[in-house]
């Protein structure tokens, strides 16, 4: 089910320990979202249906008769939605902080953007590279940096992006799954 949801969203494999659980509340989001929309346009077909002019019993340009639902109701369902919004975003915020803080033992890379290319320094063993190459199986913490304007570091298949600003440091983290190939 989960690969039949990812390739109708067009995601790429996932290819880190984060990207399931990044995955879950995407597309939990989005089948709420999509089911709010569904009830709504089916209730619009309904109403239009039951109350257009002429087919309540009266005649045309007669008033539709008022229909209330009680304030309890109201509250409710704007409860409901107001906790999934706020649900939703607790769990984000959470996966937002649990990338922004990585293990003490992670390979520190750092990873500086310029204008047309991103270069990487590795603490071991590599030192300077132009692509970036991780080991699967270990976490790995970027330090990210611009010498020149806001670019934006992404790995789509380890759902992982973070802003490099310049005259700022930012950190994320992921570790890659063992698998051999991400597809990026």
């Amino acid at each position: 089910m989960n690969e039949l949801v990812r390739e109708l969203l067009a995601l790429p494999p996932q290819a880190s320990t984060v990207a399931p659980e990044i995955d879950l509340l995407h597309y939990t989001i989005i089948g709420v979202t999509m089911l709010g929309a569904t009830l709504i346009a089916g209730a619009a077909v309904w109403f239009t249906i039951r109350y257009r002019t002429g087919r309540v019993g009266g005649a045309p340009g007669d008033p539709v008769p008022r229909r209330t639902v009680s304030l309890a109701v109201e509250f409710g369902l704007v409860a409901a939605l107001a906790g999934f919004f706020v649900g939703a975003w607790v769990v984000g915020r959470r996966q937002y902080d649990v990338l922004r803080e990585p293990p003490d033992d992670a390979l520190e890379v750092w990873v500086v953007a310029k204008q047309w290319m991103w270069e990487f320094t590795y603490a071991e063993p590599h030192g300077l590279e132009h692509d970036l190459v991780v080991p699967a199986g270990r976490a790995v913490k970027l330090v990210l940096m611009s010498r020149d304007v806001i670019h934006s570091f992404y790995v789509p298949a380890f759902r992982v992006k973070m802003d490099a600003v310049p005259g700022r440091t930012t950190t994320v983290w992921f570790e890659a799954s063992d698998r051999p190939h991400c597809g990026t």
